[in-house]
């Protein structure tokens, strides 16, 4: 079968070529599994940080209150929730 597909292609390697191929194909699937593995632990980091930001946020729009010291400047400010 090997001589008959090398004299239909005289010139091409045939089973280098399909041996191209297949690593080309292993590669392609190994480094798709990483891209996926990667953006999915983006976007973990992307949805911690907007979690983080929404707390930040909370405090800030929170209520606070001056706090003063003992000879009645102020020392500080308290936020109330």
């Amino acid at each position: 079968m090997l001589v008959a597909r090398i004299g239909a292609n005289p010139g091409m390697d045939i089973p280098a070529i399909e041996a191209t191929n297949a690593a080309s194909d292993k590669i392609t699937a190994e480094l798709g599994n990483h891209v996926r593995e990667t953006m999915n632990k983006i976007a973990d980091m992307q949805n911690q940080t907007m979690n983080h930001i929404s707390g930040v946020m909370q405090v800030l729009a929170a209520p606070k209150r001056i706090v003063r010291g003992a000879d009645g400047r102020a020392a500080g400010i308290e936020v109330l929730q």
